[in-house]
């Protein structure tokens, strides 16, 4: 009120206030402006409206093939969007050609040209080697894959079949909302220097939770027959044969 004393009295002045946005929620509001003097007159209320807007959106983690384009659908790429008339102001593009998490970002625009920029958790799968578990929010890709007869033998004489499949299966885990890396442990490894098929277990472990996720990778041990140094010369014994073979 000191700031409005000493008015001449029957005299017009105007003064200036401000009314602070952050203290409404978004919509409509009706405010009632009242004018007090230093005696404690009041003058008639003065009814405004506002509208205060607002633009955001909460983002969906969304998963996308392999090879394939990201979609551009607000509501696909958002759980909830706040604003009027809001859309993209640009179309979004990731790199779909490795498997993982990228962050990509959404930058969102209303009627009055307001714009906002949102961070989208994407993650890239291969749907036959990529698994995952939306309770816990965890992927892991470990690929099937097939190894040569000669590399599984030389590896169970060192004693490395496990780093040899781990190796060559590059298993990933990460957080599908924020793209934390899952520790990754190989828990169970069947294959053995024989030709055959088998199969490695890998698991990846959320740490802030103990919480798990398992995939199994189908490995092939194959080869063929051939002579490790071939001599120069060759020779055959004589021998007997039906002619008709």
């Amino acid at each position: 009120l000191l700031d409005y004393a000493d008015v001449p009295f029957n005299e017009v002045q105007n003064y200036q206030a401000k009314i602070e946005g952050k203290l409404f929620s978004a919509g409509k509001h009706i405010v009632s402006i009242v004018g007090i003097d230093e005696y404690g007159s009041r003058s008639v209320a003065k009814p405004i409206e506002l509208t205060i807007n607002e633009l955001s959106g909460e983002p969906k983690i969304q998963k996308v093939k392999q090879g394939e384009a990201i979609s551009n659908d607000l509501k696909n790429l958002f759980k909830v969007v706040k604003g009027t008339n809001v859309t993209l102001k640009s179309p979004l593009s990731i790199d779909s050609s490795v498997i993982g998490f990228q962050w990509a970002e959404a930058t969102l625009i209303d009627n009055q040209q307001k714009e906002v920029t949102e961070k989208i958790p994407v993650n890239v799968y291969n749907s036959e080697s990529t698994v995952f578990d939306d309770v816990t929010n965890s992927a892991l890709d470990a690929k099937n894959t097939s190894f040569d007869l000669v590399d599984v033998r030389q590896s169970d004489q060192e004693g490395t079949l496990d780093e040899l499949v781990y190796k060559k299966v590059a298993p990933k885990a990460w957080n599908i909302a924020d793209g934390t890396e899952l520790p990754i442990e190989l828990i169970a490894n069947e294959i053995k220097p024989i030709l055959g098929s088998y199969v490695a277990t890998f698991k990846a472990t959320r740490e802030d939770s103990s919480t798990n996720i398992q995939k199994n990778s189908d490995i092939v041990v194959g080869g063929v027959l051939k002579f490790k140094e071939v001599p120069e010369n060759l020779d055959y014994k004589s021998a007997k044969i039906n002619q008709k073979i």
